[in-house]
């Protein structure tokens, strides 16, 4: 059951803190709190594997709320119906804080999390927000949740801040029940662009940039996703060979946030790359990975939300879609698409980007940037949802 087999970190035996606006879990907090709810008093609901609030109060909410899960009691289930009770338990506790809280504003970075989803349906006193925190492709809303027990993977909420028409309209191709959609772009992408660069081709300059999708489970043995570490090691393998022929000084702006698994992101592509490349980390700056991108001409990805949000500032992308799937197929310009594993096309792809103008290069996305990756300069992501939010409150 993943998060709820976790004992949490601590015990608060007292209720939550009351505010008109809550943050769910603190998950992307920080940019929410930075960048959205700064001089706006709220509070933070974490998930329990951080902290468990145990009350009285809390106890007789969950006990009045009994009712909503007593069909999963007696409803036959394809999971253990134990397993499902303890969900629906869990839920409750949530449903119980809220009531405790009374806030007017819910909002999360965790979009796909199908707890705030079902919280967002079940608790009626609230408006509920939730910023789209990563690309969302027809794998997305074709595959179950994790943890539903209902669901079956539909999206299901009152209020989504999206990156694009694009997203909405993948939505309701597949049926997902979103009220209300808001096609913003990306909180973070925003944020950086308009508030913190500086300078932003100060410092050495690289044709080329690859945003790392490597994850140590990957390569564990019985990791259970071999597709795509085979993937990555074909991408690997052809970008290797590409920067060696024409030789070109590569960027990598690694995935891993914590110091374990930065130095086995960097002995990793050490082994491949050797000393002929430039290596970003998080290790102090988190958008290192966006100030990569900013001295590069040349994003490339298998399929980075990162490189989508370049896409969306107008920089050069070349997406891989090695899978050769369906399931990964996203509508971004023909010259920005690999859609095979085939060297060559890597090769001539690439080169054809390196070779276009930059105004040749816009004429020819300039189509459907905007659908897949919105980007306003002068009202970001930011700005919208904080502006959504306070007339919310002030209603």
């Amino acid at each position: 059951m993943g998060i709820i087999s976790e004992w949490p970190s601590k015990i608060y035996f007292r209720n939550p803190e009351k505010s008109r606006v809550v943050i769910f879990d603190s998950s992307g907090s920080d940019i929410i709190r930075k960048a959205v709810l700064y001089n706006i008093p709220h509070t933070i609901l974490p998930l329990s594997r951080e902290i468990f609030y145990l009350s009285l109060t809390l106890m007789i909410f969950m006990t009045k709320n009994i009712r909503v899960i007593i069909d999963v009691i007696i409803k036959p289930t394809g999971k253990s119906r134990l397993k499902n009770f303890i969900l629906h338990v869990y839920r409750l506790y949530y449903l119980a804080c809220l009531e405790y809280i009374r806030p007017r504003v819910v909002i999360t970075f965790i979009d796909n999390s199908d707890l705030f989803q079902w919280l967002s349906r079940k608790y009626k006193k609230a408006e509920f927000y939730a910023i789209q925190n990563g690309l969302r492709l027809k794998w997305d809303v074709t595959s179950s949740f994790e943890y539903s027990s209902e669901n079956k993977g539909v999206t299901s909420m009152p209020h989504f801040f999206c990156f694009s028409p694009y997203v909405k309209d993948l939505y309701h191709q597949y049926d997902q029940e979103v009220d209300n959609y808001y096609p913003v772009g990306s909180i973070k992408a925003g944020y950086y662009k308009q508030v913190l660069v500086k300078n932003e081709l100060q410092g050495k300059h690289y044709e080329i940039c690859l945003i790392s999708e490597w994850r140590y489970d990957y390569y564990l043995e019985g990791n259970l996703f071999p597709e795509i570490k085979h993937t990555l090691d074909i991408l690997f393998e052809y970008l290797k060979k590409y920067i060696y022929e024409h030789e070109l000084p590569l960027c990598i702006a690694t995935k891993s946030a914590d110091k374990i698994s930065i130095k086995r992101e960097i002995t990793h592509y050490r082994k491949i790359f050797g000393d002929k490349v430039e290596i970003t980390t998080k290790n102090e700056n988190e958008y290192a990975t966006y100030e990569a991108m900013n001295k590069c001409s040349i994003i490339i990805s298998l399929f980075s939300t990162a490189a989508f949000e370049a896409y969306g500032w107008g920089k050069k992308v070349l997406i891989c879609n090695l899978f050769n799937s369906d399931e990964f197929q996203i509508p971004i310009a023909e010259i920005c698409l690999v859609n095979e594993p085939d060297y060559e096309t890597f090769s001539r792809k690439l080169t054809n980007l390196i070779n276009m103008s930059e105004s040749e290069y816009r004429e020819k996305t300039m189509c459907n940037t905007q659908y897949l990756m919105v980007h306003n300069q002068d009202k970001p992501a930011h700005v919208v949802i904080r502006e959504t939010i306070l007339s919310t409150l002030h209603s």
